[in-house]
């Protein structure tokens, strides 16, 4: 743990812990440390588990993540910035408790015009070819994948772009909100490596990659699958029986039977390999 800031996550654990009225030895009780172990920190040689633990209780307390109790310097953000942050969390944490499903649009989506026709972040050329326009007064740059999602009637884009104006392989994040009912499209920041909130959107354009991946079932699916389930005449299991690992009734003789049948003919298997097998 030596190589991550002791004091700042001291001081960020105070500082979030006044703000929402959280007593520290209560929360060092919960996390198993003797009082006054948060004070101690810096000058101690603590056990990193022990530390690990306290940082985590405290994270899980003050509705942030672990990683932005450990690099993000609460104190020093402005009001918006301290706005953002919460709505960052809070968009982090339904997003890995799966209340916000993402999207992602791939390199091969980009690039197909057909997609790209109406896309509220990207501007054609008389070759009719797609490129990202930022709002943000920089030159337009190339992206990664863009992830996003709807919540409220507002998709939220998530943009991760290569900025040139900087160093070389240095990332910058753009969010973007469209209301695509009035196709308006409102750019809400440029968040870049030197920004307070940077750490924070590179979790939530994690969070979101990971969604992006996960399976997603629509809300008309899902309509017709608890139909079919609470249908009378659907019965997953008409003969009522308890099925084993290997797919197999336990309370059926007739499926004992089999079982006993695949056991014996794995054991023979095993020592009458077929002429095909044998490797000489």
């Amino acid at each position: 743990m030596s190589k991550y800031n002791k004091a700042l996550i001291r001081d960020n654990i105070k500082f979030l812990a006044s703000k929402k009225g959280i007593k520290i030895g209560e929360v060092e009780t919960e996390a198993g440390v003797s009082a006054g172990y948060l004070s101690r920190i810096v000058n101690d040689n603590n056990s990193s588990n022990a530390l690990l633990d306290v940082i985590m209780t405290f994270a899980d307390k003050m509705d942030v993540t672990v990683d932005s109790l450990m690099n993000v310097n609460f104190s020093q953000l402005s009001p918006d910035e301290k706005y953002l942050a919460d709505f960052f969390h809070s968009l982090i944490f339904k997003t890995r408790g799966h209340q916000i499903n993402w999207v992602a649009e791939t390199q091969t989506k980009l690039s197909d015009p057909e997609y790209m026709e109406n896309h509220p972040l990207f501007i054609s050329n008389d070759y009719d070819q797609y490129f990202y326009h930022s709002s943000f007064n920089r030159f337009n740059r190339n992206t990664e994948n863009i992830y996003y999602a709807e919540l409220n009637n507002v998709i939220i884009y998530l943009v991760k772009v290569l900025d040139g104006n900087v160093i070389e392989d240095s990332f910058a994040y753009e969010i973007y909100f469209y209301k695509y009912k009035q196709k308006n499209l409102t750019p809400l920041d440029l968040f870049l490596n030197d920004n307070n909130l940077y750490n924070i959107l590179v979790e939530l354009y994690m969070a979101a990659e990971i969604s992006s991946t996960n399976t997603h079932v629509s809300e008309n699916a899902r309509s017709i699958i608890d139909n079919i389930m609470n249908s009378s005449q659907y019965n997953p299991n008409p003969n009522n029986n308890v099925w084993n690992d290997d797919n197999q009734p336990w309370n059926n003789p007739s499926g004992m039977n089999q079982l006993g049948d695949k056991i014996q003919q794995n054991y023979y298997d095993d020592f009458n390999p077929p002429d095909d097998d044998i490797p000489f």
